[in-house]
């Protein structure tokens, strides 16, 4: 579930703007409606999770924090937060976006999901998918995703962000142990999977922010780097990348030192 626009809507400093929604696409039924590529990590979720799915769907871009953004949004989702799933042939709509995995998975039973070699890498997986969606505000708050940033570091960083960080090393290293590893499959992936499973859907926003923000020793711990390798190797995180390096709207918050504009009230589930 992504920040609340509502809490950004009179703060975020827009230096360029889009004239309303981008909508991409006429597939029937579903439609996903995200905010800017560029900083939305919990839009770029719910966009992997339907791409390699292989579910069809038409896009909507909106402009996060915006006054059109909010408008356009407002249609749609009850908590002013992207993304939202409309499935316009069941007159339903989705605002979360763990919730919108499990509605496309309920139709659709060929969707990205679990591991399944082991019912120890399976219960892991769906741990940290939990996890992620429920924590590391701190992560969030001071390391904003920006798809667009030169690699550099922040000028410092608190003890909670750091402590939130070694717990994301945690999630590759011990996916990587010879009892959650399915070594034998070879895949590129968290549990040796040649496809990503939901688990590394959620965490690759979180891996590009360790890279974003040139935290290398996490980086350069071999699980880590082998999971940014499959990262730039896979077709739909390419895409998501290169089409939000494209976007020209700044918002101040993705881009500052921490502290620089952190407007109260705002967080992610």
């Amino acid at each position: 579930m992504q920040r609340r626009l509502a809490a950004f809507a009179r703060l975020a400093v827009i230096c360029a703007i889009t004239a309303g929604p981008v909508v991409v696409g006429t597939a029937p039924g579903l439609r996903l409606v995200y905010g800017n590529k560029c900083y939305s990590s919990w839009s770029m979720r719910a966009w992997l999770f339907l791409k390699h799915s292989g579910i069809p769907f038409d896009e909507e871009r909106i402009d996060m924090y915006t006054e059109q953004g909010l408008k356009t949004l407002s249609r749609y989702s009850p908590t002013g937060c992207v993304p939202v799933l409309v499935d316009e042939d069941a007159s339903a709509l989705v605002w979360d976006s763990l919730a919108i995995v499990s509605y496309v998975q309920h139709k659709h039973s060929s969707c990205t999901g679990y591991p399944g070699h082991s019912d120890a890498a399976r219960a892991h997986a769906m741990s940290i998918v939990a996890e992620a969606h429920s924590s590391f505000g701190a992560v969030r708050r001071y390391l904003p995703q920006n798809l667009r940033r030169r690699e550099s570091p922040r000028s410092s960083l608190s003890d909670a962000v750091l402590s939130q960080v070694e717990r994301l090393r945690m999630f590759w290293d011990e996916a990587a142990s010879d009892g959650l590893r399915n070594n034998d499959a070879g895949g590129p992936w968290m549990y040796g999977t040649e496809a990503p499973t939901l688990t590394d859907l959620y965490l690759v926003p979180f891996a590009l922010r360790l890279r974003s923000y040139k935290l290398g020793h996490v980086t350069e711990v071999e699980s880590v780097a082998r999971f940014l390798t499959a990262i730039d190797e896979d077709e739909f995180c390419r895409q998501w990348i290169s089409e939000a390096q494209e976007e020209t709207a700044v918002i101040a918050h993705f881009e500052g030192d921490p502290g620089d504009f952190v407007p109260a009230g705002t967080g992610d589930r």
